[in-house]
């Protein structure tokens, strides 16, 4: 009997969690600050290194990871979306 109750527990904070949104004006201060960093990077990357190749190759490197972490915490966000194919499908479950 304590099992199920923790198990319904359990089920209820994840029901929270998964019906919960993200604080939209941290996100957009996410947002604007990524862009922001993206438009200063190249100034400090030229400024930082000898070479202008070698600045572009730094700052394409970094800023495509940065991007590409910000997409991956988009889709973690809603991992029930069924628009998604990369999300949960609860009905397979």
């Amino acid at each position: 009997l304590a099992e199920l109750s923790s198990g319904m527990g359990k089920f209820g904070d994840a029901k929270k969690h998964a019906t919960t949104q993200f604080n939209f004006p941290y996100a957009q201060t996410c947002k604007w600050l990524l862009i922001l960093y993206s438009i200063l990077m190249p100034f400090m990357m030229v400024r930082w290194s000898d070479w202008a190749s070698g600045a572009f190759i730094f700052t394409f490197v970094q800023l495509f990871f940065i991007w590409t972490l910000e997409a991956i915490t988009i889709i973690l966000e809603n991992p029930f979306d069924t628009s998604d194919p990369n999300c949960i499908d609860v009905f397979q479950l």
